[in-house]
């Protein structure tokens, strides 16, 4: 392949005006030697080696985008909110001349050695529990956003919702169409202060507030395999019809969720909503084609990704720029999977 060197010897000009050309810094060279260089580069088809130039620079260029991979899933982008998140932020990336990279990690570890080995200039962060943030933050100097975390924390910089609003949403829904022995269903987390627990405060609150007791066998936190424990909770369901002991309502913390609960009900001649109201989250593209219509709390993803690479690209062009945190607002979509309580159900 042709160097530097060899485009200048054959432009006639200086090895300093072929990169000043190469690297867009066109202001002190003429349009004709401009034009020159661009055709050479054309003929012999160059790319520049921005490996080399990063080096030289001590800058990558880079933005990562890391996801706290889950062991039961191949292909986290599967998940469409994992997409259309990480493709916001490709294209404000691209957008702003950096390149993008995409990574899942197990955890801080792996999260550290890909930022160090890439040496990227920022990175931003879907879902991380607080002890893997504090970690993180002691490993890197560079700018990091994360989302959807949670701390008490404020040095903390994080982009998020108002989750226990979800959970209050979730919760007056169901009451006003007459539900009152409800369920609850969620990701297991290990974190005391997760987006999970938000959720379920919000949703619990509410509940008490109007008299009524979220019981402690209404609620199930899934592991490693979601697909087995919603067969396991319709099972249970089915099981305990006789004794009049299940709720007529689910709140689910994912809209995935509740389209497999769903799908289990339905299997198990347990139809949605004439016998179980069922409630999501996140407003996914699919809850509005699923049948029935998926109920569930709206978040704006895109606009989320937007913000966090908002205040990481501020951070990047001033790392003493204060540590900046948002929520954004959630709101009620009410569609075909709930209905009024039948009394005589």
């Amino acid at each position: 392949m042709i160097t530097l060197k060899e485009i200048a010897e054959e432009a006639g000009v200086s090895l300093m005006t072929v990169s000043n050309v190469v690297n867009g810094k066109i202001s002190k060279v003429s349009r004709e030697k401009r034009e020159q260089i661009y055709k050479i580069i054309k003929k012999y088809e160059y790319i520049p080696n921005y490996s080399a130039r990063s080096l030289a620079a001590n800058s990558s260029r880079i933005i990562g985008c890391v996801l706290l991979g889950n062991q039961s899933e191949s292909n986290l982008l599967m998940d469409e909110y994992n997409a259309r998140f990480a493709g916001t932020v490709m294209d404000y990336v691209h957008q702003q001349g950096y390149y993008f990279m995409l990574r899942s990690v197990s955890g801080h570890r792996e999260a550290t050695e890909f930022l160090r080995s890439w040496n990227v200039d920022g990175a931003v962060f879907i879902g991380m529990s607080y002890t893997y943030i504090k970690r993180l933050l002691k490993e890197n100097r560079i700018p990091l956003i994360f989302t959807d975390s949670y701390t008490e924390d404020q040095e903390i910089p994080n982009i998020g919702i108002d989750d226990r609003k979800g959970g209050r949403l979730a919760a007056e829904c169901l009451l006003r169409h007459g539900h009152r022995s409800l369920g609850f269903i969620c990701y297991a987390t290990k974190d005391e202060i997760s987006l999970m627990h938000q959720r379920l405060l919000g949703y619990r609150e509410t509940l008490s507030a109007a008299g009524l007791i979220l019981k402690e066998a209404h609620i199930h936190r899934l592991n490693t395999d979601p697909a087995r424990g919603i067969a396991a909770i319709a099972d249970a369901h089915i099981s305990s019809i006789t004794r009049n002991d299940v709720p007529t309502a689910y709140f689910t913390t994912a809209d995935r969720l509740a389209f497999s609960l769903i799908r289990a009900f339905y299997e198990r001649g347990i139809m949605t909503p004439q016998d179980i109201s069922v409630i999501g989250f996140d407003n996914l593209t699919s809850a509005s084609c699923f049948i029935p219509g998926l109920t569930t709390i709206a978040q704006d993803i895109e606009q989320k990704a937007k913000m966090a690479m908002d205040a990481l690209f501020r951070r990047i062009g001033d790392p003493a720029a204060p540590v900046e945190s948002a929520m954004l607002d959630v709101t009620l979509v009410e569609r075909e999977s709930t209905a009024m309580l039948v009394m005589d159900r």
